[in-house]
């Protein structure tokens, strides 16, 4: 920092001045013009004690802007997995009868007993009895489909919990009141 030295003014004020202004021109505040001598005759004048440093303008993060970076951070780092655990959330199962050429190629594969097994069936008009297989198959895979949509639907309740602590820290931190001067 370059060295400031004070000029006497007749009204006895005295000017702080740098060794740049030498040879200059300066104005006091009462108005009067003073010049600032040379170099060498600045250098016999007493010099100005340092200024305080200068306290940083508004620069300094407080409490509210660490709760609002802090419920922000949380409400985005919940919000993204909801999404995304919205977006695949599992469809149900869906219960399809096969094409009648997909019944055909399976009957075919019978064997013999089961063939004898499934035309006894027919022959009571026990039909329902042939898909139960296919029921039960169905039936697991609701079951399936039911469990996962608990663990999608618990995901997304804890996930809103930690959004909704987000935005009440992002509240808490525009309710807070500025430090004042």
């Amino acid at each position: 920092m370059d060295e400031r030295y004070l000029l006497p003014c007749p009204c006895g004020r005295q000017v702080p001045v740098t060794r740049r202004q030498a040879g200059e021109t300066v104005r006091c505040a009462c108005g009067e013009l003073l010049e600032v001598p040379t170099l060498l005759r600045l250098r016999s004048l007493p010099r100005a004690a340092e200024p305080a440093p200068a306290a940083p303008s508004g620069a300094a993060w407080g409490l509210r802007h660490r709760l609002w970076l802090l419920g922000t951070v949380i409400f985005v780092l919940a919000a993204v997995p909801i999404v995304v655990l919205v977006l695949r959330f599992p469809s149900p199962p869906q219960k399809v009868s096969p094409p009648p050429e997909q019944i055909r190629e399976r009957y075919r594969a019978y064997s013999a007993v089961e063939t004898w097994v499934r035309w006894h069936q027919l022959k009571r008009s026990d039909v329902n009895a042939i898909f139960v297989h296919d029921q039960l198959g169905f039936k697991e895979a609701v079951r399936a489909h039911d469990e996962l949509s608990f663990k999608f639907q618990l995901g997304i309740a804890v996930l809103s919990l930690f959004c909704a602590l987000g935005v009440a820290l992002v509240i808490a931190g525009s309710l807070k009141k500025p430090p004042g001067p």
